[in-house]
């Protein structure tokens, strides 16, 4: 489902920017925590950190998504 389905007319390119922004904005924040661990010193499991914290944001994405975001009606 695309975000352009279920906005309405008058805020759909509001929602396409903020959606791209989101993305831009989340890739800055993984690389600075991944740099703040590699000076704290945990250089083996940092990356371990970032990809579970995406799986917790990933699953809270899903659970709003079945609950909230009506289905299409194509």
């Amino acid at each position: 489902m695309h975000l352009k389905e279920v906005t309405p007319k008058e805020l759909r390119s509001v929602v396409t920017t903020l959606y791209g922004l989101g993305k831009s904005f989340g890739v800055v924040i993984a690389y600075a925590l991944q740099n703040i661990f590699i000076a704290a010193g945990y250089t083996s499991t940092s990356y371990i950190v970032l990809l579970s914290f995406n799986g917790y944001i990933a699953i809270i994405q899903v659970v709003l998504y079945i609950f909230f975001v009506p289905h299409s009606p194509l």
